[in-house]
This record gives C-alpha cells, sequence and structure tokens, in this order.
C-alpha cells in the first residue's frame, strides 16, 4: 500500500512539473510568435483543458502523499508496542555506579 502510494505521489508530481515546464518553455512561446490574435484565441481552451490536468495532477499527488504518510504512521504505531519509542520518553534512566 505504502509503496504504490508512494509512486501515484511521485508520478502524479512528475506529470504536473513536467507539463508546467512544457508549456512554460515551449508552447507559450511558440504561441506568442504566431501573434497576439491567435495565442489570444487559443488560450480559453487550452487553459480550461490545462487547468482540468494541473487540478485532476495535483489532487492525485496530495491523496497519494496523504496515502503514504498514513501508512507510515500505521507502521510506525505497530513498532511502538514493542518498546520503540524514539528516545524520547521524558524518563531519565538511573546510572549503576
Amino acid at each position: 500500500m505504502r509503496q504504490t502510494a508512494e509512486f501515484v505521489a511521485v508520478l502524479a508530481c512528475g506529470l504536473f512539473v513536467g507539463a508546467a515546464v512544457y508549456v512554460s518553455l515551449v508552447e507559450h512561446p511558440a504561441r506568442m510568435e504566431c501573434g497576439v490574435e491567435l495565442a489570444a484565441t487559443e488560450f480559453p481552451p487550452s487553459y480550461r483543458r490545462g487547468a482540468i490536468l494541473q487540478a485532476t495532477l495535483a489532487a492525485l499527488g496530495v491523496l497519494s502523499s496523504i496515502a503514504a504518510w498514513l501508512a507510515v504512521i500505521d507502521d510506525f504505531a505497530a513498532i511502538r508496542p514493542f518498546g520503540f519509542t524514539g528516545g524520547c520518553t521524558g524518563q531519565q534512566q538511573e546510572s549503576k555506579s
């Protein structure tokens, strides 16, 4: 469960970044070379599609990251009964002199 959630989170974030870089470095400059009128004509439908893609990838990344985080917390809770407390119990051990 945890590995799958981590994979989906990294994949969604990678696709999100890849799409953002593509639009910034390729798509936008190409449209501006075609002229302001053509860029303004093509912008609204392209923006709608891009917004749907980005919102979907962002939501998928956040939800799968939360799922991976919860899986880690469940793993930590399973270890705790066996005495692992992370080193901070607030109690000092008595030294034998």
